[in-house]
């Protein structure tokens, strides 16, 4: 945490401490019946701007007037290893070393869950947390409730759509230039995982749609398998060593068999369909 005051992000946490009240009435039956106490949604772009809002108003001046780089730290890890199109979950630890977790231990924040989703244009984050008098069994609660916590985010985004979209840029903080946010195959088990789709590939694949099961060949399963892992059309194929026009000729016919044109909800439905068995 840095000791001066980030004064680029005053607006923003003016912006954000406005609407706080909205968004803890919001949050307040449900954390309450849950032994939570904290809830933060974060929307980051790809020029490192950013919406954040919470029910917890000392956070958000923490945050947004002492964090301008998160460089190395729990946050940022986390951001590079979330995929397109896939959400990960990750369970906060109280590492000392962590600067952030640091800031909310001071702030009384303690075993958090963060829920991360990559998008074409940004990142989504949703986090809960509690104090630390409640903290003992909540991660218990976490595991067993996943579905849960994955409802109250999208009533979250639904109420609250006026706020994040990205039409006064007054309201965005930023963090300083360089902050790398780019998807990072920093896990060891990513190339293993790669490693063992590719020895147990598929002569094919019937997927089910709304329009009745549609056949995709080995290479398009193998296409759309490192789409969802965030590849392009380039790192796709060095990985099948096959030509970037080759690879883009297979994602078209995945398309046209599907009826999906749409690269996230083709994900989407690799996430939802083929994941449950690959």
């Amino acid at each position: 945490m840095d000791n001066e005051i980030h004064s680029v992000n005053i607006p923003a946490f003016e912006y954000s401490r406005s609407v706080y009240p909205d968004i803890a009435a919001f949050c307040r039956p449900f954390l309450t019946s849950c032994n939570l106490t904290t809830f933060v949604y974060g929307k980051l772009f790809y020029d490192k701007k950013y919406l954040l809002f919470s029910n917890n108003v000392s956070f958000l001046e923490r945050f947004l007037l002492f964090v301008s780089d998160i460089e190395g730290s729990m946050l940022h890890n986390a951001i590079q290893n979330t995929p397109l199109g896939r959400p990960i979950h990750t369970l906060w630890s109280s590492a000392p070393e962590d600067r952030l977790i640091q800031m909310l231990r001071y702030l009384d924040l303690w075993n958090g869950l963060d829920i991360y989703y990559r998008s074409d244009n940004f990142i989504e984050v949703w986090s809960f947390s509690t104090s630390q008098a409640y903290s003992i069994e909540i991660d218990n609660f976490y595991l067993n409730n996943l579905k849960l916590l994955h409802r109250f985010c999208l009533c979250f985004r639904e109420k609250f759509s006026h706020l994040l979209t990205r039409n006064d840029e007054t309201r965005l903080a930023t963090f300083k230039e360089g902050l790398d946010i780019s998807f990072q195959y920093s896990l060891d088990w990513i190339a293993d995982v790669n490693t063992l789709f590719s020895f147990l590939s598929l002569a094919g694949l019937n997927l089910p749609t709304k329009s009745g099961n549609v056949r995709l060949t080995k290479r398009e399963v193998d296409c759309l398998f490192h789409m969802a892992q965030g590849k392009i059309s380039k790192e796709i194929a060095q990985a099948l060593n096959i030509s970037t026009r080759t690879v883009e000729f297979y994602i078209a016919s995945i398309k046209k068999k599907t009826g999906l044109y749409n690269k996230s909800r083709l994900i989407e439905l690799f996430n939802g369909t083929l994941l449950e068995w690959l």
